[in-house]
């Protein structure tokens, strides 16, 4: 994280000492309506509206609007003289270098979320099988002097141990 913002910070740089790129540096700073989602949504767990505005602005903003607004900083660059050519490889990298660092961003939230629903789904279907044993089983007749738990004479009815 820190050199992604390093980066960002040369590009901000780069993009204040030249005119033609003085426009660039607020089109990136759109990207702190995600990361102020993003925050909240660290203390603020499963709420559908929040999980939909981050989900949805992180698609809009990070996947959408930054690579636009990178490849319109780097096409601004007139690149006819020597200094030029040089400074548009060098924005031109560095963007490219915030933008796979963004891509990679995209690809571990993606997986972590296919991953909490793939959990989610898990522990829903071992409830449902719990709740079918339980009513197979209401009928169990557990032995008095025995020290037997009835969820464990469940567990072992049904043929699956809950792991939780």
């Amino acid at each position: 994280i820190v050199v992604h913002h390093l980066a960002a910070l040369i590009v901000t740089c780069a993009c204040a000492a030249f005119p033609p790129l003085r426009r660039f540096p607020a089109w990136g700073t759109v990207i702190e309506i995600n990361t102020i989602l993003m925050i909240i949504r660290r203390y603020k767990r499963n709420v559908i509206a929040l999980e939909a505005a981050f989900y949805v602005s992180w698609v809009g903003i990070r996947v959408l609007w930054i690579p636009y607004a990178a490849m319109s900083a780097v096409l601004a660059i007139d690149s006819s003289t020597p200094v030029g050519a040089c400074l548009r490889a060098f924005v031109a990298v560095t963007c490219a270098a915030l933008l796979a660092a963004q891509f990679f961003w995209t690809w571990k939230l993606a997986m972590g979320t296919i991953e909490r629903v793939r959990v989610r789904r898990r522990a829903q279907q071992q409830q449902v099988q719990v709740r079918a044993a339980r009513g197979r089983c209401e009928n169990v007749q557990l032995e008095d002097d025995a020290d037997v738990d009835l969820d464990d004479a469940i567990h072992k009815r049904a043929g699956f141990k809950l792991v939780l």
